[in-house]
């Protein structure tokens, strides 16, 4: 199972002195920091796939972006996550995100 880095309100988390690590898809807690990774990257920062980033931090202290829930339903479905429901609220000078998606691993 592949392994992510964990983060807490956009903060990474450290455990002795290194980065602390979770399962990418940790089915226990229902977090998900694989979608999470691609929801805040900007497109262009995984030099192996440079087309994948949604940068959710370009929609802060923007207007209303009428585009973002359909990028970030394609970036997620092009990573083969299976999406049973999204919501995307324009709240003052924040946007907040909730996603309820799956990974669909083939074996």
């Amino acid at each position: 199972m592949a392994k992510d880095i964990i983060y807490d309100d956009n903060d990474i988390q450290f455990e002795n002195g290194d980065f602390k690590f979770a399962e990418a898809e940790d089915s226990r807690s229902g977090i998900n920091y694989h979608a999470i990774d691609i929801i805040l990257t900007q497109k262009g920062q995984f030099y192996q796939s440079p087309l994948v980033g949604v940068g959710i931090s370009t929609a802060i202290n923007s207007k209303r972006n009428p585009v973002l829930k359909a990028e970030i339903n394609k970036q997620l479905r092009d990573d083969k996550f299976q999406i049973h429901g999204l919501s995307v609220i324009f709240a003052g000078k924040n946007v907040d995100i909730e996603v309820d998606a799956t990974k669909n691993v083939s074996k």
